[in-house]
């Protein structure tokens, strides 16, 4: 995913992990953080019994969505090599990076499945507070 968007990479205890509207979320930064394990969304299962999470805190404009991956391997700027398209929902593609076969990340894909209505459904529940 480009670092331009990613906020930063967060290990988050296990025990942090709270559900709030049906959704799986964090306090973060005095605010909630809503979070979306790309294992599951990509259907290869999910790493719940794990005692951390690792987190990549996806600025989207002015919100921000938790990534949760397996782990975070390295943070590389180089070039790409070999790219080939990709067939799964949530991925663009595949290329050599680094000297090694990468998965590159549809983002808006991944938001969408995320539930766009969180921004919607944010400005109704700010306004009801007022």
């Amino acid at each position: 995913m480009p670092l331009t968007q990613v906020a930063r990479l967060e290990k988050i205890p296990a025990e942090a992990v709270e559900r709030a509207g049906g959704r799986v979320v964090v306090q973060y930064r005095n605010g909630m953080l809503p979070l979306l394990s790309l294992a599951e969304m990509l259907g290869a299962g999910s790493s719940a019994d794990a005692e951390s999470l690792s987190v990549i805190v996806y600025r989207n404009g002015s919100s921000d969505l938790g990534l949760v991956v397996d782990e975070i391997t390295d943070i590389v700027v180089e070039p790409v090599t070999s790219p080939r398209a990709g067939d799964r929902p949530g991925l663009l593609g595949s290329a050599v990076v680094g000297g090694a076969v990468t998965d590159f990340l549809d983002l808006e894909a991944v938001v969408q499945w995320a539930g766009p209505a969180w921004s919607a459904s944010l400005e109704r529940l700010e306004a009801a507070l007022v």
